[in-house]
């Protein structure tokens, strides 16, 4: 993240600000429920309610995605916001250019993919071969291959909640509002 703010002038400014607080580990205070206070130390990451994290942190992803498309011997891109990484791939090699980008984001930007929030999809419902050995699966109700159409609509295709917001399909986003009014709490 640094050497990126470092490697673009316009954005030279913002490196005094992103060093002082991301540049060497920190130190939090945490007290437990008797009082008493607990050191916590955090070297790697950005803070959460930092304004400027989510640009930041698309900054330190720039070069992992941007390694692992050189890598790759298609030409379609690899799309990303936030955390959340959309790979748009030929139907023949999907598996391979999944492995190829997550080796690349924890090379590059230390960062691991979450397979159990990872999903799997295409347009034709089939599913690639070999994804089952690459990003296993977790059961029924939380697929890894969303593309199989005998799921239901609202299973179907690229759904994700991006920052508590459902994004995808419309029964979908249906689903999960009606799932969230069911909340005990709201």
């Amino acid at each position: 993240m640094l050497s990126a703010l470092a490697d673009r002038p316009a954005l030279a400014g913002l490196l005094p600000y992103a060093a002082l607080f991301y540049g060497s580990p920190s130190t939090y205070i945490f007290y437990d429920a008797e009082g008493h206070a607990h050191d916590v130390q955090q070297g790697e990451g950005g803070e959460q309610g930092d304004p400027l994290m989510p640009s930041l942190f698309a900054l330190g992803q720039h070069m992992p995605t941007s390694s692992a498309a050189r890598d790759q011997s298609s030409t379609s891109p690899v799309e990303h916001y936030l955390c959340v990484h959309m790979r748009s791939s030929t139907r023949y090699h999907p598996v391979g250019q999944f492995a190829i980008v997550r080796e690349a984001l924890a090379r590059h930007a230390n960062i691991q993919v979450h397979l159990g929030k990872t999903r799997a999809w295409n347009s034709v419902g089939e599913e690639p071969p070999g994804l089952l050995e690459v990003l296993p699966p977790r059961g029924p109700e939380n697929p890894c291959w969303t593309g199989n159409w005998a799921l239901p609509a609202a299973e179907q295709g690229v759904h994700m909640v991006v920052l508590g917001s459902p994004v995808g399909s419309r029964d979908f986003i249906a689903a999960k509002l009606a799932q969230r009014l069911q909340h005990p709490e709201l």
